[in-house]
């Protein structure tokens, strides 16, 4: 971006490339280009930028240097596909002053449960106010901003996996659980939806990550679409509506997609399934076993 393109000069012109910006999840370290890997959103997960330039030499290279002392760096945080279905918050605001030297590089550790989709990272340098050669720029005027996005693939491809310990929550002795939690069908569906799996199981668990039986994986996304559909279907708190307009990667969007997928389109076909659901959970589970075996959308 060049200089022109402000009504005051910037940090642009003199920063040849951007950032290194690498995520090290559960101590790998990944760069945000090769995305996250095999996640599991029970992961603790650090993002750093390292820069390629030193903060102060910049700012005099600029002719900006009677700005470098009231000048701030922001790391700004966003998840999920839209701002709708994720969060958004300011992650670091600090003096540019106080970026480390050697090497320059900002780090923040995320741990919640709820990122979904992805991560989006900005990157801005703005002005605490001064004037250059006369020039005023005032307090917040961008100096220099950058972006990038770490992808977050869950193992399924779709939802959240957690290995636990069953015998030691009190779960018996099963295989795995999907855990539905949600207030809203506006909710994010990567927060609604966990796939627990039973850490006692540990030959269990090998199997599945190797990704070589098929047919396991179909049970698996059958029983997890069949779990979330009935938890839509009959609980009325939630307040599900077939004919409301959801966002994108939201509960209630992909609870739509999966509808449609069956077959079930408005309210009365919808009101129908719920009592199919109340009355015959089996045939339910059955109708989206033959739809997850294909693929279903948003799966």
């Amino acid at each position: 971006m060049s200089r022109t393109a402000f009504p005051y000069p910037t940090l642009f012109p003199l920063v040849r490339q951007p950032g290194q910006w690498q995520a090290l999840i559960d101590d790998t370290l990944r760069d945000f280009r090769d995305g996250s890997g095999s996640w599991d959103y029970q992961s603790e997960l650090q993002i750093t930028c390292r820069l390629g330039w030193q903060p102060q030499e910049l700012f005099s290279e600029a002719g900006l240097a009677p700005l470098f002392e009231g000048a701030r760096v922001a790391l700004i945080v966003s998840t999920g596909s839209t701002l709708q279905t994720g969060r958004r918050f300011v992650a670091l605001d600090q003096p540019v002053r106080d970026i480390p030297s050697d090497p320059a590089e900002l780090r923040y550790s995320l741990t919640s449960a709820h990122l979904c989709s992805r991560i989006n990272a900005t990157l801005l340098i703005y002005s605490g106010g001064g004037s250059i050669a006369g020039l005023q720029v005032r307090l917040g005027s961008v100096l220099y901003r950058e972006d990038a996005v770490l992808s977050l693939e869950g193992d399924l491809a779709s939802f959240p996996v957690r290995a636990i310990s069953f015998s030691e929550s009190s779960l018996g002795d099963g295989l795995w659980m999907v855990a539905f939690s949600a207030e809203s069908p506006a909710d994010p569906l990567l927060s609604s939806v966990t796939l627990l799996l039973n850490s006692d199981r540990s030959e269990f668990i090998q199997r599945l990550n190797a990704e070589e039986d098929g047919l396991l994986l179909w049970i698996i996304r059958a029983d997890v679409m069949a779990s979330v559909l009935s938890s839509c279907l009959l609980i009325d708190e939630l307040g599900y509506d077939p004919q409301e307009e959801y966002p994108e990667a939201s509960l209630g969007s992909v609870v739509s997609a999966w509808l449609r997928s069956l077959g079930v389109e408005g309210t009365p076909a919808t009101q129908a399934l719920r009592e199919q659901a109340s009355k015959e959970p089996g045939v339910l589970r059955q109708r989206c076993q033959a739809i997850s075996a294909g693929g279903s959308e948003g799966a």
